[in-house]
C-alpha cells in the first residue's frame, strides 16, 4: 500500500511552493513506512509526461528533496511505496507508470493481477514491464481510454475491471497530456467484500481529499494533511485540466463499479 499526491497549478511551481515547508516535512515523513520507493511524474512543455523513480525511500534520497523543492512544472504526480506482499522492490514496480503519454501511481490491493490480462489486448501486455496489480490496472484504464481518460470511459475500466477481480482498493491518480485525475474507489471494514485493516493503518487510511486554492489544486491520500481539504466520497473521481483550476470536475464511480 502507498501514498499518494498530485498537485496543478497555474503557474509553474515546485511541490514544497504549493503545500509549504511543515506539510511537505509530514508527507515526507510517512517514507518512514511507506519505504519501497517513490516516483514522481510531471507534465514538461515540448517533451510530454516525464518521471523520475527511486527503490529507496523518500526520506533517505537527496534526489526526492532536491526534486521537492527546484522542480518547477504545472502538473505532477508523487507516490510513496509500500510494496504488497509478493513483489519485488523494483525499478519495474516503482511507480508512477508512464506509457502512450501518461502516467498513473495506485494505492491499493487487486488479488489475482494476472487476471487482468484477459481485459487488455495482446500487444499491450507485450509492453507490461513489473509484475504488480498496479501496473495492469493502469493497462485496463488505458485500453478503456483510447487516448483519452474521461470520466465515462475511466468508469467503464472500473466496471470491468471490478466485473472479474475483487479489488480492496483502486485509489489513483493520473497525469495526462492535458489534465490530473484522483480516483477514489476502496473498501472499508464493515462493507462488503471488506477486509479487517492492517494494525498500522486507521480506518480511513484510504480516504482521498482535496484541496483547491486560487492558484494550486492538490488531491491526496491521508496521514498527514491540516485543515482545509474536502474528503473526496468513496467511488468518486475528481478531474481538472490545468491551468483552469476553477473548473474541476467530479464524477460518480458508482455507476460503473458497484460493491459487492
Amino acid at each position: 500500500m502507498c501514498r499518494l499526491l498530485g498537485w496543478a497549478t497555474r503557474e509553474p511551481a515546485t511541490l514544497l511552493e504549493v503545500i509549504g515547508e511543515a506539510a511537505l516535512g509530514r508527507f515526507t515523513a510517512l517514507a518512514g513506512l511507506h519505504s519501497d520507493g517513490w516516483g514522481i511524474a510531471w507534465r514538461q512543455p515540448g517533451r510530454g509526461v516525464c518521471h523520475v523513480k527511486e527503490t529507496r525511500a523518500a526520506d533517505q534520497s537527496p534526489a526526492f528533496m532536491e526534486i521537492a523543492t527546484t522542480l518547477r512544472a504545472t502538473a505532477a504526480i508523487l507516490h510513496l511505496r509500500l510494496a504488497s506482499a509478493g513483489f519485488a522492490v523494483s525499478p519495474a514496480n516503482t511507480h508512477p507508470f508512464v506509457a502512450d503519454g501518461a502516467a498513473f501511481a495506485h494505492n491499493g490491493y487487486i488479488p489475482h493481477p494476472a487476471s487482468l490480462l484477459r481485459l487488455v489486448p495482446d500487444d499491450e501486455t507485450a509492453h507490461l514491464k513489473g509484475e504488480t496489480d498496479s501496473e495492469r490496472y493502469f493497462a485496463v484504464l488505458r485500453t478503456h481510454s483510447h487516448g483519452r481518460f474521461h470520466p465515462t470511459r475511466i468508469q467503464a475500466g472500473i466496471a470491468e475491471l471490478t466485473r472479474i477481480a475483487d479489488p480492496f482498493s483502486l485509489n489513483g491518480l493520473l497525469l495526462t497530456k492535458d489534465s490530473l485525475i484522483g480516483i477514489a474507489w476502496h473498501r472499508r471494514p464493515g462493507d462488503p467484500g471488506g477486509e479487517a485493516v492492517e494494525g498500522h493503518k486507521t480506518p480511513d487510511y484510504y480516504d482521498m481529499s482535496y484541496m483547491h486554492r486560487p492558484e494550486s489544486f492538490v488531491v491526496a491520500s491521508g496521514g498527514w494533511q491540516n485543515e482545509g481539504w474536502t474528503q473526496l466520497p468513496n467511488q468518486t473521481g475528481i478531474s481538472l485540466s490545468p491551468p483552469t483550476l476553477d473548473d474541476f470536475l467530479t464524477f460518480p464511480l458508482m455507476d460503473g463499479a458497484k460493491s459487492r
